[in-house]
Protein backbone atom coordinates (compact mmCIF):
# COMPACT_ATOMS: atom_id res chain seq x y z
CA UNK A 1 0.00 0.00 0.00
CA UNK A 2 2.81 2.38 0.72
CA UNK A 3 4.23 1.75 -2.71
CA UNK A 4 0.93 2.50 -4.37
CA UNK A 5 0.57 5.78 -2.50
CA UNK A 6 4.00 6.96 -3.53
CA UNK A 7 3.28 6.19 -7.16
CA UNK A 8 0.10 8.19 -7.11
CA UNK A 9 1.83 11.19 -5.58
CA UNK A 10 4.51 11.01 -8.22
CA UNK A 11 1.90 10.97 -10.99
CA UNK A 12 0.12 14.00 -9.63
CA UNK A 13 3.37 15.91 -9.36
CA UNK A 14 4.30 15.22 -12.98
CA UNK A 15 0.83 16.28 -14.17
CA UNK A 16 1.14 19.60 -12.34
CA UNK A 17 4.46 20.28 -13.97
CA UNK A 18 2.99 19.55 -17.43
CA UNK A 19 0.12 21.99 -16.95
CA UNK A 20 2.35 24.83 -15.78
CA UNK A 21 4.49 24.50 -18.95
CA UNK A 22 1.54 25.07 -21.36
CA UNK A 23 1.97 28.53 -23.20
CA UNK A 24 -0.77 31.22 -23.14
CA UNK A 25 -2.39 31.81 -26.55
CA UNK A 26 -4.48 34.73 -27.81
CA UNK A 27 -8.03 34.07 -28.88
CA UNK A 28 -7.47 33.78 -32.63
CA UNK A 29 -9.44 35.99 -35.04
CA UNK A 30 -10.91 38.26 -32.37
CA UNK A 31 -8.19 40.82 -31.85
CA UNK A 32 -8.10 39.86 -28.16
CA UNK A 33 -5.39 38.31 -26.04
CA UNK A 34 -5.88 35.24 -23.87
CA UNK A 35 -7.35 37.37 -21.12
CA UNK A 36 -9.85 39.07 -23.44
CA UNK A 37 -7.97 42.34 -23.66
CA UNK A 38 -7.62 44.19 -27.03
CA UNK A 39 -4.55 43.02 -28.91
CA UNK A 40 -4.99 43.58 -32.70
CA UNK A 41 -1.38 42.56 -33.37
CA UNK A 42 -2.19 39.04 -32.31
CA UNK A 43 -4.10 38.56 -35.58
CA UNK A 44 -1.75 40.50 -37.84
CA UNK A 45 1.25 39.64 -39.99
CA UNK A 46 3.34 42.45 -41.54
CA UNK A 47 5.17 42.67 -44.86
CA UNK A 48 6.72 45.52 -46.90
CA UNK A 49 5.69 47.18 -50.13
CA UNK A 50 8.99 48.13 -51.73
CA UNK A 51 9.87 50.27 -54.76
CA UNK A 52 12.83 52.21 -56.14
CA UNK A 53 12.16 55.48 -57.94
CA UNK A 54 14.50 56.43 -60.76
CA UNK A 55 14.74 59.47 -63.01
CA UNK A 56 13.33 59.28 -66.52
CA UNK A 57 15.53 59.87 -69.56
CA UNK A 58 14.74 63.60 -69.59
CA UNK A 59 12.69 63.58 -72.78
CA UNK A 60 8.92 63.80 -73.65
CA UNK A 61 6.35 62.60 -74.16
CA UNK A 62 3.98 65.45 -74.99
CA UNK A 63 0.50 65.08 -73.51
CA UNK A 64 -2.51 66.45 -75.39
CA UNK A 65 -3.59 69.42 -73.23
CA UNK A 66 -7.12 69.09 -74.60
CA UNK A 67 -7.41 65.31 -74.20
CA UNK A 68 -5.27 64.22 -71.26
CA UNK A 69 -3.68 61.67 -70.81
CA UNK A 70 -3.37 60.87 -74.52
CA UNK A 71 0.08 61.29 -76.09
CA UNK A 72 0.62 63.40 -79.21
CA UNK A 73 3.51 64.29 -81.51
CA UNK A 74 3.65 68.01 -82.37
CA UNK A 75 4.50 69.13 -85.91
CA UNK A 76 7.20 70.27 -85.57
CA UNK A 77 8.48 69.23 -82.13
CA UNK A 78 10.40 71.85 -80.12
CA UNK A 79 11.61 70.80 -76.69
CA UNK A 80 14.44 70.78 -74.18
CA UNK A 81 15.79 67.85 -72.16
CA UNK A 82 16.17 67.14 -68.45
CA UNK A 83 14.01 66.55 -65.38
CA UNK A 84 12.93 70.18 -65.70
CA UNK A 85 12.11 70.70 -69.34
CA UNK A 86 9.96 72.29 -72.00
CA UNK A 87 7.93 69.43 -73.46
CA UNK A 88 6.75 71.59 -76.34
CA UNK A 89 7.07 75.23 -77.40
CA UNK A 90 4.82 76.53 -80.17
CA UNK A 91 5.88 77.27 -83.73
CA UNK A 92 3.65 80.19 -84.69
CA UNK A 93 2.26 80.31 -88.21
CA UNK A 94 0.29 83.36 -89.32
CA UNK A 95 -0.27 82.44 -92.95
CA UNK A 96 -0.77 85.07 -95.64
CA UNK A 97 -1.08 88.72 -94.63
CA UNK A 98 -2.20 91.42 -97.03
CA UNK A 99 0.08 94.43 -97.19
CA UNK A 100 -2.01 97.39 -96.13
CA UNK A 101 -1.41 100.95 -95.12
CA UNK A 102 -2.84 100.34 -91.67
CA UNK A 103 -1.85 98.43 -88.53
CA UNK A 104 -2.59 94.73 -89.00
CA UNK A 105 -3.26 92.08 -86.34
CA UNK A 106 -3.23 88.52 -87.68
CA UNK A 107 -4.31 85.46 -85.69
CA UNK A 108 -1.95 82.50 -85.32
CA UNK A 109 -3.03 79.18 -86.80
CA UNK A 110 -3.64 76.27 -84.43
CA UNK A 111 -0.81 73.78 -83.94
CA UNK A 112 -0.87 70.56 -85.94
CA UNK A 113 -0.27 67.33 -84.04
CA UNK A 114 -0.28 63.60 -84.72
CA UNK A 115 -2.14 61.31 -82.35
CA UNK A 116 -0.71 58.13 -80.83
CA UNK A 117 -2.07 55.95 -83.65
CA UNK A 118 0.52 57.59 -85.92
CA UNK A 119 -1.96 58.59 -88.61
CA UNK A 120 -4.72 60.79 -87.21
CA UNK A 121 -3.87 64.49 -87.19
CA UNK A 122 -5.34 66.91 -84.71
CA UNK A 123 -5.58 70.69 -84.54
CA UNK A 124 -4.97 72.10 -81.06
CA UNK A 125 -4.76 75.75 -79.99
CA UNK A 126 -1.12 76.75 -79.60
CA UNK A 127 0.40 75.64 -76.33
CA UNK A 128 3.52 75.77 -74.18
CA UNK A 129 4.01 72.63 -72.08
CA UNK A 130 6.42 72.15 -69.14
CA UNK A 131 7.39 69.01 -67.24
CA UNK A 132 9.00 69.20 -63.77
CA UNK A 133 9.85 65.81 -62.24
CA UNK A 134 12.82 66.88 -60.11
CA UNK A 135 10.98 66.10 -56.87
CA UNK A 136 13.42 67.90 -54.57
CA UNK A 137 13.64 71.37 -56.15
CA UNK A 138 10.84 73.67 -57.07
CA UNK A 139 10.09 76.79 -59.06
CA UNK A 140 10.83 77.60 -62.68
CA UNK A 141 10.36 80.26 -65.36
CA UNK A 142 10.02 80.01 -69.13
CA UNK A 143 11.13 83.14 -70.95
CA UNK A 144 10.92 84.03 -74.63
CA UNK A 145 12.88 86.34 -76.92
CA UNK A 146 12.69 86.90 -80.67
CA UNK A 147 14.78 88.18 -83.56
CA UNK A 148 13.77 90.66 -86.25
CA UNK A 149 10.99 89.70 -88.63
CA UNK A 150 12.94 89.44 -91.89
CA UNK A 151 12.62 87.95 -95.35
CA UNK A 152 13.63 84.29 -95.53
CA UNK A 153 15.74 84.96 -98.64
CA UNK A 154 17.81 87.54 -96.74
CA UNK A 155 16.87 90.52 -98.90
CA UNK A 156 15.15 93.70 -97.82
CA UNK A 157 14.97 95.19 -94.36
CA UNK A 158 13.40 93.99 -91.09
CA UNK A 159 9.76 94.73 -90.40
CA UNK A 160 10.40 97.44 -87.84
CA UNK A 161 8.17 97.50 -84.79
CA UNK A 162 6.52 94.11 -85.34
CA UNK A 163 5.48 92.18 -82.23
CA UNK A 164 3.40 89.20 -81.10
CA UNK A 165 0.76 89.34 -78.37
CA UNK A 166 -0.44 86.48 -76.18
CA UNK A 167 -3.63 86.66 -74.12
CA UNK A 168 -6.36 84.60 -72.45
CA UNK A 169 -4.23 81.53 -71.76
CA UNK A 170 -5.79 78.57 -69.98
CA UNK A 171 -3.52 76.68 -67.57
CA UNK A 172 -4.13 72.93 -67.82
CA UNK A 173 -2.71 70.02 -65.81
CA UNK A 174 -1.76 66.89 -67.72
CA UNK A 175 -1.05 65.04 -64.47
CA UNK A 176 -4.53 64.99 -62.99
CA UNK A 177 -3.83 67.91 -60.64
CA UNK A 178 -6.42 70.52 -59.66
CA UNK A 179 -5.83 73.52 -61.93
CA UNK A 180 -8.14 75.63 -59.76
CA UNK A 181 -5.78 75.27 -56.77
CA UNK A 182 -3.46 78.28 -56.75
CA UNK A 183 -0.95 76.45 -54.56
CA UNK A 184 -0.41 73.92 -57.36
CA UNK A 185 -1.00 75.83 -60.56
CA UNK A 186 1.75 77.82 -62.33
CA UNK A 187 0.82 81.21 -63.72
CA UNK A 188 0.93 83.06 -67.03
CA UNK A 189 2.03 86.63 -66.23
CA UNK A 190 0.01 89.39 -67.83
CA UNK A 191 0.13 93.16 -68.08
CA UNK A 192 -1.85 95.83 -69.89
CA UNK A 193 -0.05 96.51 -73.18
CA UNK A 194 -0.59 99.46 -75.48
CA UNK A 195 -0.92 98.22 -79.06
CA UNK A 196 -1.39 101.09 -81.53
CA UNK A 197 -3.62 104.11 -82.11
CA UNK A 198 -7.11 102.84 -82.81
CA UNK A 199 -6.25 99.38 -81.43
CA UNK A 200 -7.61 98.12 -78.14
CA UNK A 201 -5.04 97.54 -75.41
CA UNK A 202 -4.29 93.91 -74.62
CA UNK A 203 -4.08 92.42 -71.13
CA UNK A 204 -1.49 89.75 -71.80
CA UNK A 205 2.11 89.40 -72.99
CA UNK A 206 3.86 91.43 -75.68
CA UNK A 207 6.89 89.90 -77.42
CA UNK A 208 8.87 92.35 -79.57
CA UNK A 209 10.39 90.91 -82.73
CA UNK A 210 13.74 92.66 -82.53
CA UNK A 211 17.27 91.30 -82.77
CA UNK A 212 19.40 92.79 -79.98
CA UNK A 213 22.05 95.26 -81.02
CA UNK A 214 25.72 94.27 -80.77
CA UNK A 215 26.79 94.04 -77.15
CA UNK A 216 23.24 93.80 -75.84
CA UNK A 217 21.47 90.69 -74.59
CA UNK A 218 18.13 89.58 -75.99
CA UNK A 219 15.05 91.20 -74.50
CA UNK A 220 13.22 88.37 -72.74
CA UNK A 221 9.67 88.26 -71.43
CA UNK A 222 8.22 85.83 -68.88
CA UNK A 223 5.77 83.41 -70.51
CA UNK A 224 5.02 80.80 -67.83
CA UNK A 225 6.27 80.42 -64.27
CA UNK A 226 5.95 78.62 -60.93
CA UNK A 227 7.04 79.83 -57.53
CA UNK A 228 9.28 77.99 -55.07
CA UNK A 229 6.53 77.12 -52.60
CA UNK A 230 7.26 73.41 -52.96
CA UNK A 231 4.03 72.45 -54.71
CA UNK A 232 3.45 74.85 -57.60
CA UNK A 233 4.32 73.66 -61.10
CA UNK A 234 5.14 70.03 -60.26
CA UNK A 235 4.72 67.50 -63.10
CA UNK A 236 3.17 68.40 -66.47
CA UNK A 237 1.47 71.77 -66.98
CA UNK A 238 0.37 73.55 -70.15
CA UNK A 239 -0.31 77.16 -71.03
CA UNK A 240 -3.03 76.65 -73.66
CA UNK A 241 -3.90 79.61 -75.88
CA UNK A 242 -7.51 78.73 -76.50
CA UNK A 243 -10.23 76.52 -75.12
CA UNK A 244 -10.00 72.79 -74.57
CA UNK A 245 -13.15 72.39 -76.67
CA UNK A 246 -11.58 74.15 -79.69
CA UNK A 247 -9.34 71.20 -80.60
CA UNK A 248 -10.50 68.63 -83.14
CA UNK A 249 -9.33 65.69 -85.24
CA UNK A 250 -8.82 66.12 -88.98
CA UNK A 251 -11.00 63.76 -91.03
CA UNK A 252 -12.62 63.47 -94.44
CA UNK A 253 -15.23 66.07 -93.55
CA UNK A 254 -12.80 68.88 -92.73
CA UNK A 255 -9.42 67.95 -94.21
CA UNK A 256 -9.67 70.63 -96.90
CA UNK A 257 -10.72 73.39 -94.51
CA UNK A 258 -8.25 76.19 -93.79
CA UNK A 259 -6.27 75.89 -90.56
CA UNK A 260 -8.31 77.20 -87.62
CA UNK A 261 -7.21 80.31 -85.72
CA UNK A 262 -8.19 82.35 -82.72
CA UNK A 263 -7.23 85.78 -81.42
CA UNK A 264 -5.28 84.63 -78.34
CA UNK A 265 -1.98 84.94 -80.27
CA UNK A 266 -1.59 87.67 -82.88
CA UNK A 267 1.17 89.09 -85.05
CA UNK A 268 1.03 92.89 -85.10
CA UNK A 269 2.61 94.88 -87.94
CA UNK A 270 2.62 98.69 -87.63
CA UNK A 271 1.20 100.72 -90.49
CA UNK A 272 4.54 102.41 -91.21
CA UNK A 273 6.66 99.23 -91.32
CA UNK A 274 8.30 98.40 -94.64
CA UNK A 275 7.46 95.00 -96.11
CA UNK A 276 7.50 93.46 -99.56
CA UNK A 277 5.75 90.34 -100.93
CA UNK A 278 7.53 87.17 -99.81
CA UNK A 279 8.10 84.80 -96.90
CA UNK A 280 9.22 86.27 -93.57
CA UNK A 281 10.26 84.73 -90.28
CA UNK A 282 11.43 85.59 -86.78
CA UNK A 283 13.32 83.10 -84.61
CA UNK A 284 11.72 82.75 -81.18
CA UNK A 285 13.86 81.34 -78.37
CA UNK A 286 12.08 79.70 -75.43
CA UNK A 287 14.35 79.38 -72.41
CA UNK A 288 13.69 77.24 -69.34
CA UNK A 289 15.22 78.40 -66.07
CA UNK A 290 15.10 76.82 -62.62
CA UNK A 291 14.91 80.32 -61.16
CA UNK A 292 11.60 80.50 -59.31
CA UNK A 293 9.01 83.13 -60.06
Amino acid sequence: MKLTKKSLIGFVTIGALFVSATPAFAINGTGLDKDGNPDPASDQATTNGEATFILDDGTGPVVDPTDEPNIITPQPPASTIGQLRINQAPTLKFGEIQIKGTHTATNAQFSLNTKADGTTERYIPNYLQVNDTRGDAFGWTVKASATDLVRVDGTGVPVTGAFITFKDATVVSASGMDATDATLTPVVPTALNTIAPGQANIDGIKLDLATPQAGNSASQVDMFKADASGTQGINIWTSLYGGVDEAYDIDATNQNDPAPTNSTIQLHVPSGAKKTPGDYKSVITWEMSNTPA
